[in-house]
């Protein structure tokens, strides 16, 4: 969120100066002529650390702001916007299925006859979803919010003198939008046929040193020590959650963000010291690995005594390249083929900072102490990525090739490692119903705290999910667009209703 340290600090600090002065008497009653902005998490989803500091922007410039939290249904939505007498309404989101949430939800609101100016915002927003999907739906006007510095900017463009031409302008530029993605040539997505692209995938010889097995297959439940995964954290996107553009350690140094961005890594080091201390925090980390061969885009799953327990379904790239010799990449490709007669491997894991980050979050929030309560939840964001990070690390350690490893912590975070991790919802696995697969494998539910929500995301929200693939050809790619033909496989195969499917890549 682009300057958001450099005023919401200030501003935060004359938020609190007064709640001291009237602990007694309970929060400082707002202004009945401040402008009331209800704001939401969608049904399904976890995610509201960007939605907390664009709440907080808006209580800072003088609007009252009625934030239900996460996971609100549209019902509550509806209600809550009636109730409170609201000019405005946020929806925020972060996984993909959300953007179907907010679809229902607009859908729903317009049934109703509501037609209060509506801001989307989320990471896996965009103008685009905003113009395609919702604007069609909805009669009243629809603002697409990239970032918490251009929410006032919004606000004040929607309630002043200047709202009519604003929101005809909006609404063009939408109505462009729209025109111009539904009215691209065929050959913006020409798509080659699935035989084809399995012609092309890449090419491995197979034989015994291609193969990785760990020195155990199971299920593993590993103890966390903080002081030893914290070596692992890359901070540089906790700076980004703030709007501070760079990387770490540079950017203690940038010129224009530097001296913001020293501030706050002071006051991280400081909360993360707390937080340790404090002993409350519960990190959870469970890794398997387990026997597999591949079968084109399947991947199967053995038990021990050689039983398969699972398929995962993955999909093959089908946008035409322009060069003749690029490959039509699959996760499975790097997954030994049933055909060559190797046993091969593949692993899963599921690691969460765990509930008490929002639990720590929430009572800050309470005391009327909005930055640090976005702080916990960012330093929560932050473990579970390296709780990721020095997973597969141990990962690679228990494979036997990452014993040898002599990496940085630079190097480390810029993957410079063999092997890769992808989760499901992101380029290379857009299926996030995989995230099943994932909990099936591990039994998660059984052993541990971490569950799914209804959109499949993962709560708590500060947690991570993938696959382990080993061979060291295997990287990241973007699946890009696939034919009805390769979907409406995957969906016999997976014995799927087509609908159902669609949903959650």
């Amino acid at each position: 969120m682009k300057k958001a340290v450099a005023y919401l600090q200030p501003f935060m600090e004359k938020e609190r100066a007064p709640s001291e002065k009237t602990k007694a008497e309970g929060k400082v009653a707002l202004e009945s002529s401040a402008p009331t902005v209800v704001m939401a998490t969608v049904k399904g989803d976890v995610h509201d650390i960007g939605k907390n500091i664009v709440g907080v922007v808006l209580a800072c410039n003088g609007y009252r702001v009625v934030d239900l939290g996460v996971m609100v249904s549209c019902a509550k939505i509806m209600e809550a916007v009636k109730k409170e007498n609201a000019q405005m309404l946020g929806l925020s989101g972060l996984i993909t299925p959300s953007l179907d949430e907010m679809i229902f939800n607009v859908q729903e609101m317009q049934r109703d006859g509501m037609s209060l100016p509506l801001l989307i915002g989320g990471a896996t927003t965009s103008q685009i979803h905003t113009a395609v999907k919702l604007a069609p739906h909805y009669q009243g006007p629809m603002i697409h919010v990239s970032d918490a510095s251009l929410v006032v900017e919004v606000c004040s463009r929607l309630l002043g003198s200047e709202r009519e031409s604003f929101v005809t302008e909006k609404r063009n530029h939408y109505d462009r939008i729209r025109e111009s993605y539904l009215s691209r040539s065929e050959t913006d997505q020409e798509l080659v046929p699935l035989v084809e692209a399995r012609e092309k995938k890449i090419k491995i010889q197979w034989d015994e040193s291609q193969v990785s097995k760990p020195d155990e297959f199971g299920i593993f439940e590993w103890p966390v020590d903080l002081n030893e995964v914290e070596k692992f954290i890359d901070w540089s996107p906790f700076f980004w959650t703030w709007g501070l553009k760079g990387t770490y350690p540079n950017i203690l140094k940038s010129e224009k963000y530097g001296e913001e961005a020293q501030k706050l890594m002071t006051e991280a080091q400081k909360m993360w010291t707390k937080l340790k201390d404090s002993k409350r925090l519960r990190p959870q980390v469970i890794a398997g690995f387990f026997a597999a061969q591949s079968d084109h885009e399947k991947v199967l799953v053995y038990d021990r005594a050689g039983e398969t327990v699972e398929t995962l379904h993955f999909m093959r790239q089908q946008r035409k390249k322009e060069a003749l010799n690029q490959t039509h990449l699959c996760l499975a490709d790097f997954v030994a083929p049933v055909a060559s007669g190797l046993m091969d491997s593949v692993g899963a894991f599921v690691v969460s900072a765990g509930a008490e980050f929002d639990e720590i979050a929430d009572e800050y929030k309470n005391a009327n102490d909005d930055f640090n309560s976005i702080l916990v939840k960012a330093l929560g964001d932050r473990l579970a990525e390296g709780l990721a990070e020095w997973a597969h690390f141990k990962t690679r350690c228990k494979y036997g090739y990452g014993k040898s490893e002599d990496l940085s912590v630079s190097e480390l975070i810029q993957e410079k490692y063999r092997g890769i991790r992808p989760a499901p919802g992101y380029p290379a696995c857009p299926d996030h119903s995989l995230k099943l697969a994932i909990w099936k494998l591990l039994e998660v539910d059984q052993r541990s705290s971490v569950r799914l929500t209804e959109t499949l995301a993962m709560y708590p929200g500060s947690s991570v999910s993938g696959f382990y693939f080993h061979h060291s050809q295997a990287k990241y790619f973007h699946l890009g667009p696939i034919d009805d033909e390769q979907f409406q496989i995957s969906c016999a195969e997976r014995r799927v209703e087509p609908a159902w499917a669609k949903r959650w890549m």
